[in-house]
């Protein structure tokens, strides 16, 4: 039997995010522990668990691996401004890299334009005078890696997303490295410049993740020889509770949501490539005819755009005005509700009261909320740019729609409210579809590639 492994993860967004830096929470519980426990502190005032796909997949797949006896307690270094130097959660040890301003801000220009580049939103040179922000942001995690493995002995790293692409390079040969791309990857739509920093720094991994297919055929169209492997993200059906009538009751006084609404349910980050707008456009058009159809919109700004623990990018507040602008010029205003962030009780009623959920983006790296759709066994429209329309089978199990055609997400909506018993119908065997990103197989999945890379 294998003894268990030892593993390193990084990842640009922490688990939990401060409120309170580490002099406030001296002052408020005096001495505290080193390394701190999260389950210490007050959830809410002195941190709140970090938005976005990785923080909500990582921990449960983590803990999996641990539960099956495949890895010891994995460390997890990201980037925490305010966070204590180590902390414990959920069975993992976190440890916190902190960028200065200056640093900072070049880091989040950098990295912003990899973004906005990859997703075709630009097609701009590699900006090298906010470069030394990002490298210095992965080095600093390299830095605090090596110096851990000098502990630890770690057998394999395991590091997710574009903001971490150059340590593989850093890491050197000191343990085998996976890396876990997240976003949309078409290298052949990117400039050149773009393409080879990409495609060099990939293969300085011993494998690479993509969630799609057809991210691994592009990758595989542009060149890249390195080992590669596609893995969809996962649910965890057992987080995924049934809320009591007063919950989802509450829910809908608080939101205004009367008995006889019709609600369509879009969870997402606020920003331009979620596509927010396009349903705004959707639900104008058949407003007349559905009289009692609201848009819930669900999500505030990411990490980068939090301005007190995170990277201060303002981005979310000015998506926020122009759809409010947005609402108002298509006289919706009183059928668009801006939830904000709101806890996963509360997302559980959103769900359990929603008619249809929508994902229009311009561009998703996957779509991670179409699956927490189909586990509540709703009827979803999604945007074809989004990797998880690979697992759409139109009018079966869902509806695919061009996200640039506001008109036909308008024509999809209503074919599902006029006709609640297909609606039903498709919410069901999206339901079966689902079951095929459970936990348990994903789990599987990732440990026989970790296992294949470690017997390299």
């Amino acid at each position: 039997m294998r003894e268990r492994i030892s593993l390193c993860v990084g990842t640009q967004t922490p688990l939990a995010r401060f409120k309170s830096s580490l002099g406030e929470l001296y002052d408020k519980y005096g001495q505290v522990p080193e390394p701190l426990p999260l389950d210490m502190l007050a959830e809410g005032e002195d941190y709140v668990y970090a938005p976005g796909g990785v923080t909500r997949l990582l921990p449960p797949l983590l803990r999996t691996l641990y539960e099956q006896g495949f890895i010891r307690k994995p460390h997890w270094v990201a980037l925490n401004p305010m966070g204590p130097e180590t902390v414990l959660a959920e069975g993992m040890i976190l440890h916190s890299i902190e960028l200065r301003p200056r640093a900072s801000a070049k880091y989040g220009r950098f990295k912003e334009a990899i973004w906005k580049n990859v997703h075709g939103v630009e097609h701009g040179l590699v900006p090298r005078e906010s470069f030394s922000g990002y490298a210095l942001y992965n080095w600093l995690t390299a830095q605090e890696m090596l110096d851990l493995h000098s502990q630890f002995d770690f057998d394999l790293f395991y590091i997710h997303d574009f903001q971490l692409l150059q340590i593989g390079s850093m890491l050197g040969p000191t343990a085998p490295k996976i890396f876990r791309w997240h976003i949309p990857i078409d290298v052949e739509r990117m400039l050149p410049e773009w393409q080879d920093f990409v495609l060099n720094y990939l293969n300085n991994y011993d494998a690479v993740i993509v969630s799609c297919k057809r991210y691994k055929e592009n990758l595989q169209k542009a060149g890249f020889q390195g080992r590669l492997y596609q893995v969809y993200p996962h649910l965890d059906p057992d987080t995924y509770g049934t809320p009591s009538r007063s919950r989802v009751r509450n829910f809908c006084y608080k939101y205004d949501i009367e008995d006889d609404d019709k609600i369509a349910l879009v969870v997402a980050r606020l920003d331009p490539m979620k596509g927010q707008n396009a349903a705004v456009k959707g639900i104008a058009q058949i407003a007349r005819r559905y009289p009692n159809l609201k848009l819930l919109l669900v999500g505030d700004g990411s990490f980068s755009s939090s301005a007190k623990g995170g990277l201060g990018l303002p981005k979310g507040l000015r998506w926020k005005q122009e759809l409010d602008n947005l609402a108002s010029s298509l006289n919706i205003s009183d059928k668009v509700t801006f939830t904000g962030f709101i806890s996963d009780e509360e997302l559980e009623s959103a769900f359990t009261r929603a008619d249809i959920v929508i994902l229009p983006s311009v561009l998703e790296g996957f779509g991670l909320i179409v699956l927490e759709a189909w586990q509540y066994q709703k009827p979803v429209i999604v945007s074809s740019e989004a990797g998880v329309a690979e697992l759409v089978n139109e009018g079966e199990n869902g509806f695919i729609f061009d996200p640039k055609n506001p008109k036909e997400l308008a024509e999809k909506i209503d074919s599902l409210l006029s006709n609640p018993e297909n609606a039903e119908e498709i919410g069901r065997e999206g339901y079966e579809t689902v079951k095929k990103c459970y936990l348990g197989k994903i789990a599987k999945r990732l440990r026989g590639i970790m296992e294949e890379v470690l017997e390299e």
